[in-house]
């Protein structure tokens, strides 16, 4: 436990680390809060008033502090443009985000597990080639190919499923697709190198020795050890999705994180778009250590040292 703790220890200075950074950056792109806010018609007096307001007319060394204060005293600072608090808000739209990356990474899953199960049965190595050939072709689609071709054969021609918002279950269905077309041959061809490595292995060899059926022999021997080691890949994949919907909540209307940063920074949202940012990191550090936890629960021989 030691080196978890060191873990969860480490995402404090990972934290201040993010949110100097994303401070910095979104503060070199061009644009001016108050006059996005105020309109072109607004005064040189009334865009001085409304940055006082919002405390951008301070030196950034002065900002920076005040928003490294608010985030370790939890109150994350409030939004420029709806001066609501930035953490709720944030936590309400990452709500949807799981949902959509979650739903995804569950269901790319069990289907990439599916068709290694059916290569490993077959035990012919051409076909493992030929659906290996297949995942690679696929994982050259980006999701904004897969995107208008579904949206017009399932939402437009057949007129099953909304091609936007999230007022029904049924929105969840296309953006959920797009993903699984991306995700699932990434996760097929990662699993299929670990059933790679392990092939041969003595601990098979007995397994058969004892008279096992090859279904059996794959559910309780070859799975178990490929998991462990397609475990760190996997939770990685997962941060991936939930941080690189971006594009996918934009096309589908979905009120996840990602749309929200899209907006703030449409609308030089300083505190929401850090606050996102920080989040993001954080997720990433905690999916980490957790990933690294359940390693070391499944597998007793792997150790991880606490020691820089």
């Amino acid at each position: 436990m030691k080196y978890f703790a060191y873990r969860l220890l480490l995402s404090v200075p990972v934290a201040i680390a993010a949110a100097s950074l994303a401070f910095f950056l979104i503060r070199w792109i061009p644009g001016d809060p108050a006059a996005l806010i105020l309109g072109d018609l607004a005064t040189a007096e009334d865009l001085e008033t409304l940055r006082r307001q919002m405390g951008l007319d301070q030196p950034w060394s002065v900002q920076l502090l005040s928003f490294l204060r608010d985030l370790f005293a939890g109150s994350w600072g409030e939004s420029l443009r709806s001066r609501e608090p930035v953490f709720p808000v944030l936590w309400a739209h990452f709500g949807f985000t799981l949902g959509l990356g979650g739903l995804a990474w569950v269901l790319s899953s069990l289907v990439a597990l599916l068709g290694n199960f059916f290569v490993q049965m077959t035990l012919r190595q051409e076909m493992a080639a030929r659906w290996n050939a297949a995942a690679l072709v696929l994982m050259g689609v980006p999701v904004f190919v897969w995107s208008p071709f579904l949206v017009e054969f399932f939402g437009v021609r057949l007129r099953w499923f909304p091609i936007s918002g999230s007022e029904s279950g049924s929105g969840l269905f296309l953006p959920v697709l797009v993903l699984c077309c991306a995700s699932t041959p990434l996760l097929f061809r990662q699993m299929q190198a670990r059933f790679r490595e392990i092939q041969g292995q003595d601990f098979l060899r007995v397994a058969y020795a004892k008279g096992l059926t090859r279904q059996s022999v794959f559910w309780r021997h070859e799975l178990p050890v490929a998991f462990v080691a397609f475990l760190p890949y996997w939770f990685s994949h997962l941060s991936g999705l939930l941080a690189g919907s971006i594009v996918i909540e934009h096309i589908f209307d979905w009120p996840g994180m990602g749309h929200l940063l899209f907006e703030s920074f449409q609308n030089r949202d300083y505190p929401m778009i850090q606050g996102i940012l920080v989040f993001s990191t954080l997720l990433q550090v905690l999916n980490s250590a957790l990933s690294d936890f359940l390693v070391q629960r499944l597998d007793p021989r792997v150790q991880w040292s606490a020691s820089l």
